[in-house]
């Protein structure tokens, strides 16, 4: 059970039932300092809106932990007015929950996801035998 870690960038759609990802980057706070990480969330979101020249909107920028490739646990979240060439301004939004909580929060969810699992298979596999004998026994 690996915990991934990394930004994604999004694009905010008023009115619709979930944000574009713009653009997202893998990283890993093993290798590089979490804190270190944090602080370079917002130059990594401005090179990218300016990179893929994005029109004047609201964005969202996290730098957290992902389940299944989605975000999951935050440790920084931007929110970012684009002017369309540069930062009209920037409401910075950090996590009460340290990085070690979110790792701890992280491996908790995945191992609570893997055992729910295996019950889902033990239970359909379970359910299969038990019809398997009522349609023998009858």
């Amino acid at each position: 059970m690996t915990v991934r870690f990394g930004y994604v960038l999004e694009a905010v759609q008023p009115g619709a039932e979930a944000d574009i990802e713009v653009a997202r980057k893998v990283v890993d706070p093993e290798q590089q300092d979490p804190e270190e990480l944090r602080q370079e969330l917002r130059p990594w979101a401005e090179a990218e809106l300016a990179r893929l020249k994005r029109e004047f909107g609201l964005y969202t920028a996290e730098y957290g932990a992902w389940n299944d490739g989605q975000s999951a646990y935050y440790l920084r979240m931007l929110y970012i007015v684009w002017g369309g060439e540069d930062v009209i301004s920037v409401h910075v939004d950090d996590s009460p929950v340290n990085y070690a909580g979110v790792r701890v929060l992280a491996n908790q969810a995945e191992a609570f996801r893997a055992l729910r699992a295996s019950k889902g298979q033990k239970t359909s596999s379970s359910d299969t035998s038990q019809s398997s004998l009522a349609r023998a026994s009858s």
